[in-house]
């Protein structure tokens, strides 16, 4: 290759001293025969006149710019939006497009919708594995849904959640580990709210007597529940509000006509036991305790059987 001429030369060596100098916003980092190579922060390299190139701007930085501008504006269209039980708050920075919060306040970043329609709030999901959770939800279910079949009982009453146990870990926080499985949420106070303090864990028994739809019954100076009254007199709950119903004195009422257990010659036993072994069938236990009998005599005295007699023969003789 020849070598330039003269002129052409002294301009050359001429541009290559204003390599280093910004343009317009850019560096000059090369010389070629008709101009210069630029380059912008971000890397961008142009070419061009040294009058083209002072007016104007890197013109990759310019597109990206404004495709940002529309890519952010489209985004910003979907904040306050629902998707899949979890709502779009903000939008996201480089690696994600989208903040969302699920209605627990458990936030998460998504990279698109179709990703948001997929995936529901994984903090969530774990969470209904946890043993705790049913009962959790079944208590804000009675106390905050409409729909719900106990709400007339509960939220209808006036009973609320505490808004500190709207938070999950903060209700296995306060509520502590259960003894058993077969413990529920039980209300000390059947009156007052689902909160701290007002809350145990209960068995089911328990739980049952403390219901306001509970009756209770006063005999002896005692006051107690039917279910109780049952437990401790071995008469069935239905039957001794059925005697109430019907006019019996509380004190008849849970009366038991025949004893748990009886006593014979220093031996204790329960009554149908004593029967069976003195051959006796349980309902004629009960039948001669409605008579009147002792319960000793009851359970052992023998069945008196007659015997019935036989039909008379039909006479006559054969054809």
């Amino acid at each position: 290759m020849g070598e330039l001429p003269d002129g052409i030369a002294g301009k050359r060596r001429r541009r290559k001293d204003r390599i280093g100098e910004k343009i317009n916003g850019r560096t000059v980092v090369d010389v070629y025969r008709h101009g210069f190579v630029v380059e912008c922060d971000r890397g961008h390299r142009a070419s061009g006149g040294i009058n083209r190139l002072r007016v104007t701007a890197c013109q990759e930085c310019r597109n990206s710019e404004i495709g940002e501008i529309n890519y952010q504006s489209r985004r910003e269209r979907y904040i306050g939006k629902k998707i899949n039980g979890r709502t779009i708050i903000d939008v996201g920075g480089d690696r994600a497009d989208f903040v969302v919060e699920c209605a627990y306040g458990h936030r998460a970043s998504a990279g698109s919708i179709p990703s948001l329609k997929r995936h529901g709030c994984m903090k969530c999901r774990n969470k209904r594995k946890h043993p705790y959770y049913t009962t959790w939800s079944s208590m804000r279910q009675r106390c905050n849904n409409p729909r719900h079949p106990d709400y007339d009982r509960y939220g209808g009453r006036g009973i609320k959640v505490c808004p500190r146990w709207d938070d999950f870990n903060l209700f296995v926080e306060d509520m502590g580990t259960k003894s058993s499985p077969a413990l529920t949420i039980e209300r000390i106070d059947n009156a007052g709210h689902y909160e701290p303090g007002n809350c145990e864990w209960a068995t089911q028994a328990k739980q049952a007597n403390n219901r306001s739809s509970n009756r209770e019954v006063t005999s002896g100076g005692r006051t107690m529940t039917i279910a109780n009254w049952s437990r401790e007199t071995g008469v069935a709950p239905d039957r001794i509000a059925r005697r109430l119903n019907a006019g019996w004195s509380p004190e008849r009422a849970v009366a038991s006509r025949r004893p748990r257990q009886v006593t014979i010659n220093g031996v204790t036993r329960g009554l149908y036991e004593w029967a069976r072994h003195h051959g006796v069938h349980k309902g004629a236990v009960d039948n001669r305790l409605a008579a009147g009998w002792d319960h000793v005599r009851a359970v052992t005295e023998p069945v008196r059987r007659v015997s019935k007699p036989l039909p008379p023969k039909k006479s006559g003789g054969s054809r």
